[in-house]
This record gives structure tokens, sequence and C-alpha cells, in this order.
């Protein structure tokens, strides 16, 4: 799943302070709309990025006030960013690597939106989900075609395995369905497939 995809379903809605906003009214803004990160545009560029680690560490470095600070003086300068095309596996893992909870994406130099560790954990999740509704799906749908052709699983894995040969599938299919109430039992098979483990000719181990 690319991130383009991730940012088409969360919308690419962008809160934004300025550099020189103070620190007080991007706390405000954070709560008030229960966010975690701003981006710091200056003139319509990215020039920062605003989160609550930076928050609580400037409050720690001034023993809990923030009264006339600047944003500009805690935001993380010339933040790093991820094109959206890449795929969300990438940006888990340099998300991890650096320690970054919130990451800018950018489109050449425009920013299309930031992109949080809870999306990409959710967008993970949703996606494993996603693929394991297909394999029911296909597992069942399986079952009734083996229950349909009345032969053992052993000969349906060599038929759905030589139809996963691409091209070529369709007709090692019809010549092993001519075959299916006669296979003979053959030694095991050189070309065997990988993902099967049984011969697509012979419906052997």
């Amino acid at each position: 799943m690319q991130l383009r995809e991730i940012l088409r379903i969360k919308g690419n809605l962008l809160v934004s302070i300025a550099p020189d906003g103070m620190l007080s009214d991007g706390v405000s803004i954070m709560s008030e709309k229960d966010i975690g990160s701003l981006v710091v545009m200056n003139q319509g560029r990215l020039v920062g990025m605003l989160t609550f680690r930076e928050v609580l560490q400037a409050l720690h470095k001034t023993k809990g006030s923030i009264q006339g600070m600047r944003v500009d003086s805690i935001m993380v300068k010339n933040p790093r960013s991820i094109a959206p095309d890449v795929e969300v596996d990438e940006l888990r893992s340099v998300m991890l690597q650096h320690h970054i909870r919130y990451m800018p994406v950018t489109e050449g130099d425009t920013l299309v939106g930031v992109l949080s560790f809870h999306d990409v954990a959710r967008a993970v999740l949703e996606e494993q989900a996603f693929e394991n509704a297909c394999s029911r799906a296909i597992s069942r749908t399986r079952q009734r075609n083996r229950a349909a052709l009345g032969i053992s699983r052993r000969k349906f894995l060599a038929l759905s395995g030589a139809l996963a040969l691409g091209a070529g599938g369709l007709a090692v299919w019809r010549y092993c369905r001519s075959r299916v109430s006669s296979i003979p039992a053959a030694p095991r098979c050189q070309k065997s497939l990988p993902s099967t483990g049984w011969c697509a000719l012979h419906g052997t181990a």
C-alpha cells in the first residue's frame, strides 16, 4: 500500500502554524483539535514540525513555563519528509529507525499531508484484515470447486498450482483434467511447484 492511498482515506487536511507564532498558541491548537503535531509553514513552504515531544522538552527545560516562547525556538527545523509513492512498510521502517512519530509527505516542493505512526499502524492492520478476508474467501471457493469436481485435495492442489503458472497454466490444467481420474503414482517430479510442493502434471509429492 502506497502512502498516497492512506492519505486519500485519511484526508489531506493540514493544521499549520507560523514559525514566529507563540508556542502557547500551538499547544492550544493541538489540544483543541486533538492532534499531536503541527506543520510549521513560512510563505507556503514547510520549514519545521512541532510535536508534543518538543513541547514536553520545552516544559521540562523551563520548569513548566512556555510563556513568551516562539514556535521556531523549539521546532524541528527542515524535517525529514517522504514521497507519496513510497510503500507503507518503508515508511514504518524509517519512522522506527529515526524515532519519528509524524512524517510530512511531500511531492516535489509541495506538502501533501502528514502521516503519524498511528496512521501507519491502522493502515497495516486494515491491509492485513483485507488480505485475511480474501484468503478465507479463496479457501471457501477452492473447497466448493474441489467438492464440485469430486477429486482429492492432492489432485486439486495440482490443478490449482498449474493454473498459477500463468499463460501456460490453462494448457497444463486441460492435460491434468483429462487424466484426473487416472493420474498414476509417479516418483517426485523435478519440476514441482514451489508454492504447493505438488507436481503439476502428476499430482504427486
